[in-house]
């Protein structure tokens, strides 16, 4: 609940993950470049899991977390040169392309 609140204070989206967990990419969808534990990561990443969180859910360690995600950068071109953390635009992305937003 305190997490919920301080994204909100943030400014950012927060959703229940059980909606998150439903959404799946459209057929055109660049998230189709990715597998599916990779789509899993970014599911819960887009639901404000941390890579601890994230680690725990899988059964899989933070180190292992951390790759998912840097494989996800690079399947959908992410960068932070415009000032955006490339985590941010994934979760945008996933929602985006889910229906969720």
């Amino acid at each position: 609940m305190i997490r919920a609140i301080e994204n909100c204070y943030a400014g950012l989206v927060v959703l229940d993950s059980s909606i998150v967990i439903g959404l799946v990419p459209e057929e055109y969808s660049p998230l189709k470049k990715l597998t599916k534990r990779q789509l899993e990561v970014l599911r819960f990443m887009a639901s404000g899991d941390n890579n601890e969180s994230i680690s725990d859910k899988l059964c899989i360690s933070e180190k292992s977390v951390e790759n998912y995600i840097n494989v996800i950068y690079q399947q959908l071109a992410l960068d932070s040169q415009d000032g955006i953390q490339p985590r941010v635009k994934a979760a945008l992305l996933f929602l985006k392309e889910t229906g969720a937003m």
